[in-house]
């Protein structure tokens, strides 16, 4: 399968297709595993339509342009064929010992790989028939599994400052994996409010940022912290911003920092300490906000590697490792490597975190908070279950739904999407007001104590004293009706013998004529 992997990946149709369908980096991983065993299916079954995409191209053009109506049918049964294959294919794991395991693909999963197909032929214009009967594919009921705050708390004790700075990003701002893993260091200096090439000293920044957001938590102003993100969908390729908490805020500057903080290796392993110093060093803002934990050594320049590389070490050195750094070995790997990859400089591509990389990490959190699932299933501590949690969170407080998707990215009206990237300030005002219920531990207190907190109590209070005043109100009211009622009721008698002493008077004639002669 690795042979027919990089077959498929380097195929010249399969970047034709993908530049054609302007392909996330999602949906290139994606839809390349469906090609792949797409290709292995047409050899295992002997269809002589082709061993390679740029192959299946070509036959499936002859076959349109001959007879389109009979290659109609002809893909039908294909495809058909494919997916009931696809379900009966067990699971190929690429990394463990995972060899033996009986577990068969996902219906979404195979869903998708059949979407791939359609699409690489659609992508050159031809035509493929509707699917007929087929239902919409269901999550397996074991990746079901929902994401709780509590969940992501314990999971946080665990965390490195690189895998907290993840989580805490993704949460409080509703980010997707492709969102987060392109983030740029400029991004985060933009959304705190600075112009990047404006920043000399980029760990003077760090540092006085960090004090600045810890004095205002400090104060009881949460709103100073907060960060906003520029930011565009991988997915829909749709421009769009928002905003991480104040935890989220200085979770990354302690990561940035961590990044460029000198190791303090001793003076016989300090070429090693410096190597890896080098490694994850910030220094441009183009450069990835973050990065993976082991980082190539073609990321840097040789010249670099041999310039710090440790003092010569003498033969009675036990620990292999340090025997191995910066030789005329790996010297030799890197120039070779670095000329294969045509890499120039800092080759920052080659540190930036990937999405294997992500789940790794959350995989290995899982671990330690004891909430791992079975190989197969999706972990619960995922990019997409922190993304849903942003939403319910949010949706569970009141915020309008079509506030919340417009913050994740989702497609929305073309005139309503104008009219809020032109109120970002408003909608920072909506996420301060909200964003208490994103925040993890200690956090949650000093939203507590915090000025907007206050204020909002101080409101609140306000909205009571209101609402007493207007009871009593009421209550007078009822007080002064329930007494003309009294009233009412006590005067009945006295009207009803009036009415009396009239009638008896009428029936006197004396008194009838008397009345008579005062009213000519």
């Amino acid at each position: 399968m690795d042979e027919v992997g990089g077959a498929v990946k380097d195929d010249i149709r399969v970047k034709d297709w993908f530049r054609r369908i302007r392909a996330s980096e999602s949906a290139r991983a994606s839809y390349t595993k469906g090609m792949e065993y797409f290709m292995e299916f047409v050899r295992e079954k002997e269809l002589w339509i082709g061993n390679t995409p740029k192959e299946f191209l070509e036959y499936a053009k002859e076959r349109y342009r001959t007879d389109a109506l009979d290659w109609k049918d002809e893909i039908e049964g294909i495809i058909a064929e494919f997916e009931e294959w696809l379900s009966e294919k067990p699971k190929v794991f690429t990394k463990g010992d995972y060899e033996d395991i009986d577990i068969k693909l996902a219906p979404k999963t195979i869903h998708n790989y059949i979407s791939a197909i359609r699409s690489f032929l659609n992508a050159f214009n031809i035509e493929v028939p509707r699917a007929k009967g087929r239902k919409k594919p269901k999550s397996l009921v074991e990746n079901n599994h929902r994401l709780t705050k509590e969940i992501v708390r314990e999971a946080l004790k665990y965390a490195d400052v690189r895998a907290k700075a993840i989580i805490l990003t993704m949460m409080s701002g509703g980010l997707g994996d492709s969102e987060l893993l392109n983030l740029r260091v400029g991004d985060f200096i933009r959304g705190r409010g600075y112009e990047p090439s404006q920043i000399g000293d980029l760990n003077a920044w760090i540092t006085q940022e960090k004090q600045k957001c810890e004095e205002a938590l400090k104060n009881g102003d949460l709103e100073f912290g907060i960060t906003q993100l520029q930011i565009r969908r991988q997915k829909t390729g749709i421009d769009y911003y928002t905003f991480i908490t104040p935890e989220a805020t200085l979770a990354v500057l302690d990561y940035l920092a961590w990044r460029n903080r000198p190791s303090g290796y001793s003076e016989r392993y300090k070429g090693i300490g410096k190597i890896r110093e080098e490694k994850r060093k910030v220094r441009t803002p183009d450069d990835y906000l973050f990065i993976k934990a082991y980082v190539d050594d073609w990321y840097l320049p040789p010249e670099v590697i041999e310039k710090l590389k440790p003092p010569k070490i003498g033969e009675d050195e036990t620990n292999t490792k340090y025997k191995s750094r910066a030789t005329a070995e790996i010297l030799k790997e890197v120039r070779e490597k670095r000329q294969e990859l045509n890499l120039k400089g800092y080759a920052d591509e080659i540190r930036k975190l990937d999405r294997s990389g992500l789940m790794a990490i959350f995989r290995e959190l899982a671990k330690k908070t004891g909430i791992s699932t079975g190989i197969g299933t999706y972990q619960v501590l995922r990019g997409h279950n922190l993304r849903k949690l942003f939403y319910t969170l949010l949706r569970n407080e009141g915020i309008d739904s079509f506030i919340i998707e417009f913050w994740m990215g989702h497609a929305i009206d073309e005139e309503q999407s104008a009219y809020f990237e032109a109120i970002p300030e408003k909608h920072k005002q909506i996420y301060t007001k909200f964003m208490k219920v994103l925040l993890i531990g200690d956090f949650e207190t000093r939203a507590l104590e915090s000025k907007e907190y206050k204020e909002l109590k101080e409101e609140l209070e306000t909205y009571k004293q209101a609402l007493k005043q207007r009871n009593g109100e009421i209550k007078k009211l009822r007080e002064e009706i329930e007494e003309m009622k009294a009233r009412e009721k006590a005067q009945e008698p006295v009207d009803k013998l009036i009415d009396l002493v009239l009638e008896k008077m009428m029936k006197d004639e004396t008194i009838k004529k008397r009345l008579a002669e005062i009213l000519k």
